[in-house]
């Protein structure tokens, strides 16, 4: 399959990109960042927003927006480059519904509206990102460093609101008790469903110090919850634990997957090889509640567990530039970092026994590796079906300094099983009950690790 080329063009590619409301820090971008692709450069550079007067009253709205320029390129980038094909007058239908609801506003904010529908029409996690928004996502808001530490992404219910991914290990939203799976109501009054998830993001945002008020809807409690949390500095962690489970079985629990996870990983690993006193027989990798993270960071600890050379995911899209196997070779996990090759894999972990958990909330690059292990590496998958999520967005910078989310291709197995909306069914399955569960990872409550600890004792 074609691999994508040209390191210098303005895409990134990331897996399943989420919002983070987290302060600006040097890696902060590199979450942004996977691969480059190429062959739209001259598309991107003229999607603009039209800079007109506004309409005089006798012309209409909607065919001015649909004749402009602006759209016509938007609407040929979209539909050229969407992982699937687009019926034809689906973006104008959503366009001229956002039209009609509009009122007093000039050519270029519908012009902007009508993007932000076109693409909500399509899916939950296309998006089309303003001046402000991007700024905000790029992390480019000096005078607001502070959040909670929330990783979240828009209820897939069609409500608008915004929903809980992943809470960083012990940041002020973990330490209140918010939870994956959470649907936050309201951010200081204001209804999250009349927020984009990027508005969203910038109001948990602010000076650290100061506190935010959210509503939360949990699943299975009937009442509002309150949480008022105070704003700090987030450090963003990939690694949640990693510890001895017994002589000579290991634990490690992945929030997400960024450039430095492989790097910390192999660091843990030495860190448990020496207080074990030799290397590790077994491991256990729980990916539960992690939704993945950077594709090529997929690829490179996926390449830490498997032969070399072995095939860890593929990907294909509409777009032949996404088309690709990706290995356990460098070139497809170091991307243009030395990070990843400075940290060479240990071959004792190639041949330990390793279990696999999961959950409803084990996601996209997680779902990714947790096949490419029980595939291509005999790894025993336990847990609960995981959530079916296996596309992957692409962010696409416009004029202006506005950006464009597209899901742009699809990933399989290295077998070439499809997940998309479906999951991956564990080898052995545990249920548990959500709100009954004890914390992850303690061995003494966690009814999937120790169901884990059980099948690495068996011959």
């Amino acid at each position: 399959m074609p691999r994508p080329a040209g390191r210098g063009a303005p895409f990134t590619r990331e897996m399943k990109v989420k919002a983070m409301d987290v302060s600006r820090n040097p890696g902060s971008q590199k979450r942004w960042r996977s691969s480059l692709l190429t062959g739209m450069a001259i598309l991107l550079a003229s999607v603009g927003l039209a800079r007109a007067t506004p309409a005089n009253d006798d012309e209409d709205a909607y065919e001015r927006v649909v004749a402009s320029p602006s759209w016509r390129s938007f609407s040929r980038l979209v539909s050229r480059n969407y992982v699937r094909p687009i019926k034809a007058g689906q973006l104008e239908a959503s366009c001229k519904t956002s039209v009609a609801s509009q009122s007093s506003q000039d050519h270029a904010s519908r012009i902007e509206r009508c993007f932000q529908a076109a693409l909500g029409g399509l899916d939950s996690t296309s998006h089309y990102f303003n001046a402000a928004e991007w700024r905000v996502l790029r992390g480019d808001t000096p005078n607001k460093l502070a959040g909670i530490g929330l990783e979240m992404k828009t209820h897939a219910g069609g409500d608008g609101l915004v929903e809980v991914v992943s809470p960083i290990k012990g940041a002020p939203a973990d330490r209140a008790d918010l939870r994956a799976g959470d649907l936050i109501v309201s951010i200081d009054g204001t209804s999250t469903s009349s927020l984009s998830l990027a508005q969203s993001v910038n109001a948990l945002r602010g000076e650290a110090g100061t506190k935010t008020t959210l509503q939360v809807r949990r699943p299975g409690v009937p009442e509002l919850l309150k949480f008022v949390v105070a704003r700090e500095p987030i450090k963003m962690m990939t690694v949640g634990s990693a510890k001895l489970l017994s002589p000579g079985v290991g634990y490690f629990r992945l929030l997400q997957f960024q450039d430095r996870t492989r790097g910390e990983v192999l660091a843990d690993v030495a860190k448990l090889e020496a207080d074990n006193g030799g290397p590790l027989h077994s491991l256990v990798l729980d990916l539960r509640d992690s939704p993945g993270g950077l594709l090529t960071a997929t690829v490179g600890l996926a390449a830490l567990f498997v032969k070399p050379g072995a095939v860890v995911v593929q990907v294909s899209g509409r777009n032949t530039a996404m088309n690709r196997i990706y290995r356990a070779v460098p070139e497809d996990y170091a991307g243009n970092t030395s990070a990843q090759i400075d940290a060479p894999a240990r071959p004792s972990l190639q041949s330990l026994r390793l279990v696999v958990l999961v959950n409803g909330k084990t996601g996209a690059g997680a779902e990714a590796l947790a096949k490419a292990l029980q595939e291509s590496r005999n790894a025993v998958v336990l847990g609960q079906p995981t959530s079916g999520l296996a596309s992957i967005e692409t962010i696409m910078p416009l004029e202006f300094d506005t950006a464009l989310k597209l899901t742009m291709g699809a990933m399989s197995s290295p077998n070439g099983m499809s997940w998309q909306g479906r999951g991956i069914v564990p080898d052995i399955l545990v249920s548990v009950d959500e709100h009954g569960k004890g914390e992850l990872g303690e061995i003494t409550t966690d009814k999937q690790l120790m169901a884990a600890i059980a099948r690495l004792k068996r011959p």
